[in-house]
């Protein structure tokens, strides 16, 4: 019977001196690439950074749970294990990110270990010079996502996995299924961290289905291990498991805006153009087109440069001829399954899908470079050793240039970059902390962050809670196109994300009547305006309120006008307002409300504008463009509503009504008449409809 020994290569020798002053080295340059201003870089914090932030913190809360369905849903292991961070350094973006760097550093350190003891020195110093340098490595151990501890815990079970075949002799049954046992353990913990990583089961009956086809006789001395290995992983992942098959809507592949497990839709349809395509974009992400999404890559940018692009198809070579050999079919393999998440889903290439082919993509480099030494430079003597040693240097050194200069300065300043790591609010926090002046603030953002509701897009307020340690009762949230809040207190400050110049502001609602008390602040690519607009608003909503007619609704029964300001659920009081426009078919009118803030709405209110016939609605704008719940009292604010009269709306006059309601229930703010409510609507003065425009 062949012995298991010569099944497999004796263990590598000692690290010498020399090697192991390289890799320290090469570690502490990976430890630089990835701590080099952590909270600053990625400049901002991207949505789903936000809302793996959010579950970790409640968790530090004492939030316990198998799976978190926030968003698309979320694995548990990288939120308990942030957790300790978090717990230990509170809430803010340098606690956040730290696990990622740890989990980075771990797994540099695993597929080092990993490559030697299975091909040698140089392979594995090639494997961690790359994968400590590349792109990859660098943004996956810079960013709060539960995505970072696929790669080190799924090196660590090949790691073990391969320990534990490679034992020798009976005496060692015992430390072969230990070994073993731990490569179970830490499948399972990769399983239960990333939805990608569910192809752990897939890996581990391939490797075994590989076994058994060159390698049978490490099955029959090694089953007690190999059956300790999936009862450990089957008692680790069973938990997640049992929950996702009671849980059939967690599927994690509905992302809004992506039709993300298309291609294998298609596939399972007879139609395999779609995966053939995701397949091929994945496989060249390495040498041709990397991701094409901004808040992962600078888009197209390849993973490795020129010359690791060939020494990685050299091992790719490598790996595909001596596939027989375990040392190379292991990392085939691995690469091929890891790899299956991204080939079959979109858009493609994915870095976060795709993630745990971090443990063997890098090892074909060092195959590559591994084989081009022993083919040409150990046969040329000496100076040809140097050579190639101070060409590796070299590649080296303009791999960390190219991935510092990409990761530092290009990416940040690219607009799709910073639109979606939301980098004018992180300028507009650093702003706002560095002046060393506390106040209220008003920050105008889009509506798509204004928006109460939290579905897929974080709101800007949580995003700025990670950014800034400002309390929610300073700020402010608003669309300064459709809306302008002036703050209570004195010499309120306007932020303006991602506005470099005051003539940019020309024509927002606002700019009718800040008057500028000093210079504003730039940061970077965004504006913060000192002003003190509250008289100037107090002078227009007085001239306005005098010919701003309010009446009530036949079915409140007063029958009479009213005097502003009016009570809307104690909330609010609406003080003025004021109608643009002709109104004609076809044509749009703007109604501009004015109001003043009595007590801080509950969350989501809007409010709404009809155009009335009788009691039938002809045209209508329900908007509140301000996060409601951001409104603090003695704030005073407007909202401006365009409505469309429709094509075909017979001419004369018509009601034209107001009102606020809740969101979430539809319910309406009461309207007060001194201390009991009487409406829910005011009519405010009518509106004639003429033919023409």
């Amino acid at each position: 019977m062949t012995s298991t020994r010569r099944l497999w290569l004796p263990a590598p020798a000692a690290v010498t001196r020399g090697e192991l002053a390289c890799v320290i080295g090469l570690l502490l340059l990976a430890a630089a690439l990835r701590l080099y201003r952590l909270p600053d870089y990625p400049a901002g914090y991207h949505n789903d950074e936000v809302t793996d932030a959010h579950i970790i913190e409640t968790v530090v809360a004492g939030r316990r749970a198998i799976f978190f369905p926030e968003d698309t849903g979320s694995e548990p292991f990288y939120m308990y294990f942030s957790a300790l961070f978090s717990a230990a350094l509170g809430h803010t973006v340098l606690a956040l990110r730290l696990p990622s760097v740890f989990l980075g550093m771990i797994a540099l350190c695993a597929v080092w270990v990993l490559t030697r003891r299975m091909l040698g020195p140089l392979p594995a110093g090639v494997a961690l010079a790359a994968m400590g340098t590349s792109w990859w490595g660098v943004l996956l151990s810079r960013i709060t996502l539960h995505v970072a501890p696929v790669p080190p815990m799924l090196a660590l079970a090949m790691y073990f996995f391969w320990r534990g075949c490679h034992v020798s002799g009976a005496s060692h049954a015992g430390r072969s299924t230990l070994y073993l046992a731990l490569a179970g353990c830490f499948f399972a913990l990769a399983f239960n961290s990333y939805t990608a990583a569910r192809v752990m089961p897939i890996l581990f009956v391939a490797l075994l289905a590989y076994l058994g086809l060159v390698r049978r006789t490490v099955i029959r001395q090694r089953w007690r291990g190999l059956l300790a290995l999936s009862v450990v992983a089957l008692i680790l992942s069973a938990p997640l498991t049992l929950y996702l098959v009671t849980h059939p809507g967690a599927k994690q592949l509905s992302y809004t805006g992506f039709d993300v497990d298309q291609p294998l839709t298609d596939l399972a349809s007879g139609k395999p153009q779609l995966a053939i395509e995701t397949t091929l974009q994945t496989l060249g992400m390495f040498t041709f087109a990397g991701d094409p999404l901004a808040y992962y890559n600078i888009p197209g940018r390849p993973l490795l440069e020129p010359a690791g692009a060939v020494l990685f198809l050299i091992g790719l070579a490598v790996l595909v001829w001596r596939w027989r050999d375990p040392r190379y079919g292991f990392v085939l393999i691995g690469l091929i399954v890891t790899l299956a998440p991204g080939m079959l889903s979109q858009p493609a290439p994915n870095y976060a899908r795709t993630v745990g082919a971090m443990a063997f993509a890098f090892v074909l480099p060092g195959i590559g470079a591994d084989a081009v030494w022993r083919r040409t430079i150990a046969r040329w003597g000496g100076t040809a050793r140097r050579i190639g040693v101070v060409t590796l240097v070299a590649l080296l050194s303009g791999n960390i240039a190219w991935t510092a200069h990409d990761f530092f300065v290009v990416w940040p300043a690219q607009p799709d970059t910073r639109w979606w790591m939301q980098t004018g609010l992180k300028e507009v926090a650093g702003t706002l902390e560095t002046s060393g002046q506390r106040g209220p603030v008003a920050i105008c953002t889009s509506s798509r962050l204004i928006d109460e509701a939290v579905e897929w897009w974080r709101p800007a307020w949580w995003i700025y809670h990670y950014l800034s340690p400002r309390t929610e009762s300073d700020v402010r949230w608003y669309d300064c196109s459709e809306a302008a809040v002036i703050p209570a207190g004195t010499a309120p400050r306007f932020a303006f994300p991602d506005v470099t110049s005051l003539a940019q502001l020309n024509g927002l609602p606002i700019a009718r009547w800040v008057e500028f008390a000093d210079q504003p602040t730039v940061a970077g690519q965004s504006l913060v305006v000192h002003a003190d607009p509250m008289r100037a608003w107090e002078t227009e909503t007085a001239r306005l309120a005098a010919d701003s007619m309010v009446t009530w609704p036949p079915e409140a029964g007063r029958g009479q006008s009213i005097a502003l300001p009016v009570d809307f659920g104690h909330a609010l009081q609406l003080t003025a307002y004021d109608v643009q426009g002709r109104a004609a078919p076809g044509t749009a009118i703007t109604v501009t409300t004015y109001w003043q803030v009595i007590a801080t709405p509950q969350p989501r209110l809007t409010l709404f504008t009809h155009v009335l016939t009788g009691t039938m609605v002809v045209a209508q704008a329900d908007r509140l463009a301000i996060t409601s719940h951001s409104l603090q009292p003695g704030d005073v604010f407007m909202q401006i509503h365009t409505i469309e009269v429709p094509v075909g709306t017979e001419r004369g006059w018509y009601h034209l009504s107001v009102g606020a309601y809740w969101q979430d229930t539809g319910v309406r703010l009461p309207i007060y008449d001194g201390a009991a409510p009487a409406s829910d609507w005011l009519f405010l003065r009518p509106l004639r409809v003429w033919r023409q425009p």
